[in-house]
């Protein structure tokens, strides 16, 4: 992954920026296999070769999804939690020397919104791709394999939890609630 590990001065930024490259190798319309199942066909949530997430059907935090809907569309919506510091000591940050660095561990809930268009005549259509979709994105982040990048950048236990149905009248809608640990260094105390 490119996109910078989280950090504190941009915790809720540097979430929503790796999510956005993580996503866009799943929701890219291709076939891929999660864990040891057979390959299935992901949505596609992105414009070929533009992963921004401005211009396609995957937003974060209060960006409006587009209107009208075509397709599918997920909203990521990050809600931070208790922090607690801690000094940790022998961090690999300069080989063979001992440092000490103040890490943070953030608890956050991820709301992931689900959303299919409802058109005259295909509700049961928008049903079945909303709940694939959400059932695709459950499976992703439920496989230690697949968000190893995230963990690795600092987004870790991320636990889902299993699609909801939720009421609404213009869309066919699902979320998927998620709890992680976000894990940064504390640079301001240095």
């Amino acid at each position: 992954m490119n996109a910078p590990a989280v950090n504190e001065l941009a915790v809720e930024g540097s979430v929503y920026a790796l999510f956005a490259e993580f996503l866009a190798g799943w929701f890219d319309g291709g076939s891929h296999a999660v864990g040891a199942n057979v390959a299935v066909a992901f949505p596609k949530l992105f414009q070929s070769g533009t992963p921004n997430p401005v211009l396609n059907n995957l937003r974060f935090g209060q960006s409006a999804v587009p209107q009208p809907l075509k397709g599918l569309s997920i909203t990521m919506v990050l809600s931070a939690g208790a922090t607690r510091k801690v000094w940790e000591s022998n961090l690999d940050l300069a080989p063979g020397v001992p440092t000490r660095q103040q890490i943070a561990y953030m608890k956050a809930r991820f709301n992931f919104w689900v959303r299919a268009e409802t058109a005259a005549g295909s509700d049961g259509d928008a049903r079945k791709q909303c709940l694939n979709c959400a059932d695709r994105l459950h499976a992703v982040l439920d496989n230690a394999a697949a968000v190893k990048p995230l963990a690795q950048k600092g987004v870790k236990r991320i636990r889902p939890q299993a699609p909801q149905p939720v009421a609404e009248t213009s869309y066919i809608l699902r979320l998927l609630p998620v709890t992680a640990v976000l894990r940064y260094p504390v640079l301001s105390q240095v």
